[in-house]
């Protein structure tokens, strides 16, 4: 096992962090201002009156299992989730990090409904680094991490650019443009407008009943097989029976040279068959079948590829949850058409400017998926302590003795203690006086919620962050003065940390 950093210390998780579980707040009850309301994978609305009081991680707990989600503020973390709103100091940039790193999603052990078991995370083993290493990597890893986000920003832009182009140079081709100075060096005739019907021997559909299945046979495919414009038969989840094939009419046979072109739901998508194998489909594709002594196969597929195509589609297409080209309707459709010369020039330019994007596109996939490795990558030197190693070296003073991870875990332990038994006093005390727990809140320490924020608190904000609520009685109220005259004893940690002389003065 490799030895830890100076002044690293080993503990379990539930020594220093407490899941506390999310509360319920349907969408109906969400007024939709003010907080944001957090889901098990994130923001799902948002309400006014939050359930936590500041910073707070977000754990999902449910759906989403350990998605870690991070609110710089106070917000509402719904019953799907776990939520951490006290640290005891630490900050929660680095522990948001930290949660993401420790990878709690593998520990779900629900069947049906993925869930995480706050008690199996309690168990694990973690790294405890000195206070001021903490905040060390929580800004060294906001900076970096920025940079990370921002090139995957400008890297995932790729995608859009190179459909762009794709559809430029099918626009250029249909239109002639893209041959014009070719053209101008050769003895051409003109294009000629003409309709799909014209240069197809014919234009079908699949067969509008269902085929019997088979469990083994022939591929039956539906859109999903041709939804990114190529054919693919292992995307068939379906068989049909080699004597149902042998039934269907020539035209609905689907031979090399072959368009298909999607006709209902995400429509006017073309591919070419180019296999030998048998398939068969459903209604919802088309099969064109050039008259190839007027149009190439390939000619014809990127005509049907272009924008115009799509346009004409959508002016004929039927129905609104579903939309569906009508057979006469993809029979009207217009293209333009050269000489078959030309075809095959333009045909080979298109290819030549296609695979220069799929080589483009092939080098933004494997830049992806190095980003999305850099991340993991950048945690693990983070908390195996390689990222503050030199900072380490320079600033002994600031990890050792007092400021050590040994006492950090020391001091977050006792006021954990102290806040458990003061927890306990006063819910005896509200049980005694009121038959329930008040308000079924949680009261702590005062010393222990001014060090848990770690900012400044006004009075008001102190009340609050201790447990009591806004309905509190006077007799809560003498309470809690009593709490900060009995349990403290500390002016000057008062005077630091709530910025707020009015409470020393009614202390005393």
């Amino acid at each position: 096992m490799k030895e830890l950093p100076q002044g690293w210390v080993t503990a379990q998780f539930g020594e220093l962090i407490e899941l506390k579980y999310g509360k319920a707040l349907p969408d109906k009850v969400r007024d939709g201002h003010g907080f944001p309301v957090y889901g098990s994978n994130g923001i799902v609305g948002s309400h006014s009156e939050p359930l936590t009081n500041s910073e707070t991680l977000i754990v999902g707990r449910k759906g989403s299992v350990g998605e870690v989600q991070y609110s710089a503020g106070p917000c509402s973390p719904i019953d799907t989730t776990y939520y951490v709103d006290c640290l005891w100091g630490m900050p929660f940039r680095y522990w948001f990090y930290y949660l993401r790193h420790l990878k709690l999603q593998n520990l779900n052990k629900a069947t049906a409904v993925p869930g995480l078991s706050r008690e199996d995370a309690y168990r694990l083993p973690i790294h405890l680094v000195p206070l001021n290493e903490q905040k060390r990597i929580a800004d060294k890893l906001d900076a970096m991490l920025a940079q990370v986000d921002a090139c995957r920003e400008r890297l995932d832009r790729v995608p859009q650019i190179l459909k762009r182009f794709r559809q430029a140079a099918l626009a250029a081709a249909t239109t002639g443009s893209l041959t014009e100075e070719w053209r101008g060096s050769q003895d051409s005739s003109a294009w000629e407008k003409v309709t799909l019907s014209k240069i197809c021997l014919s234009i079908a559909d699949g067969d509008h009943q269902a085929p019997p299945q088979v469990e083994n046979g022939i591929p039956f495919i539906t859109i999903a097989a041709m939804n990114e414009g190529k054919l693919n038969l292992q995307k068939a989840t379906r068989y049909v029976s080699p004597s149902y094939y042998e039934k269907l009419k020539e035209h609905r046979r689907p031979k090399v040279g072959d368009i298909l072109f999607s006709v209902t739901g995400s429509i006017a998508i073309p591919a070419l068959v180019d296999i030998e194998d048998s398939f068969t489909f459903q209604r919802h594709i088309a099969i064109l079948k050039p008259d190839l002594t007027h149009i190439t196969s390939k000619y014809l597929l990127y005509s049907l590829g272009a924008e115009s195509i799509k346009e004409q589609a959508l002016s004929v297409a039927t129905g609104t949850a579903q939309l569906t080209i009508p057979l006469n309707g993809l029979r009207s459709f217009l293209i333009d058409l050269p000489p078959k010369k030309e075809q095959h020039e333009i045909v080979c330019r298109v290819e030549t400017l296609f695979a220069f994007a799929d080589r483009l596109e092939a080098r933004y996939i494997a830049g992806r998926e190095r980003i999305d490795q850099l991340i993991p990558s950048l945690l693990d030197k983070a908390f195996n302590g390689e990222l503050t190693a030199e900072w380490r070296e320079q600033n002994p003073d600031l990890i050792s003795g007092e400021n050590s991870a040994e006492a950090l875990l020391v001091r977050i332990k006792t006021e954990k203690t102290e806040a458990d038994r003061v927890t306990l006093i006063h819910r005896k005390s509200a049980k005694t006086k009121t038959g329930k727990n008040m308000k079924s809140k949680m009261i702590i320490p005062v010393v222990v919620a001014l060090k848990a924020a770690g900012t400044p608190l006004t009075a008001q904000a102190l009340l609050t962050q201790s447990g009591y609520p806004s309905d509190a009685t006077t007799e809560d109220l003498e309470r809690f003065f009593l709490d900060i005259r009995d349990q403290l004893k500390l002016g000057a940690i008062l005077r630091e940390r709530s910025g707020d002389d009015d409470i020393f003065t009614l202390a005393n």
